[in-house]
């Protein structure tokens, strides 16, 4: 039976992905791009194992399992052929239009920037697709991501254990969008 980590682990555990974030952060596209190829060949080549584990956890089906197996495998390379494009590292700057109708339209600057380690809950109904092997975990390990949510309790799960997060305020969104920006750098502090 599992047991839940201590306080000491967890936080353990958060200066391990804070140290190897700052090694993430400067790595090239092509080191990631093995990266993903690795993970989901060592997926392949344990595939026997990891469906029997997971199905003496869940009784999902040897079925079930493989298919949400060769889902996550295509997650990875999804991930792999998108930084290979190098789209993890696209930057928008899109001008205004002060004649834009029915209002103007402000100009718009966007540039991804790495803020720090990703946490991936994994959810036992889905234990590959959505669990630590899951489409979260591909797309950390091939951008950088910021944790953007409309959900409180999320939100709060996140701040818990030292993520940067904006809350999505579905009522007032723009001051979601405006704390993103200042996150990453790209409004007045």
């Amino acid at each position: 039976m599992p047991r839940e980590s201590s306080a000491e682990e967890r936080m353990t555990a958060v200066a391990q992905a804070h140290a190897a974030f700052r090694q993430l952060r400067t790595s090239a596209s092509d080191e990631r791009s093995r990266w993903l190829v690795g993970i989901a060949e060592a997926v392949e080549d344990h595939r026997s194992a990891l469906v029997a584990v997971a199905d003496e956890e869940t009784t999902l089906g040897a079925g079930r399992l493989n298919s949400e197996l060769d889902r996550t495998v295509y997650r990875f390379h999804h991930f792999r052929n998108a930084i290979a494009q190098e789209k993890h590292r696209r930057a928008i700057d899109q001008p205004g239009d002060p004649e834009a109708s029915p209002q103007p339209r402000p100009s718009l600057k966007q540039m991804r920037v790495p803020l720090g380690p990703v946490a991936v809950w994994g959810a036992s109904n889905f234990p590959f697709a959505f669990g630590v092997l899951g489409g979260d975990t591909a797309s950390a390990l091939a951008s950088e991501i910021v944790f953007i949510d409309d959900q409180p309790m999320n939100i709060e799960g996140a701040r818990c254990i030292g993520m940067v997060c904006v809350h999505l305020d579905r009522t007032n969104p723009e001051a979601g969008f405006l704390e993103a920006r200042r996150l990453l750098g790209l409004e007045p502090r």
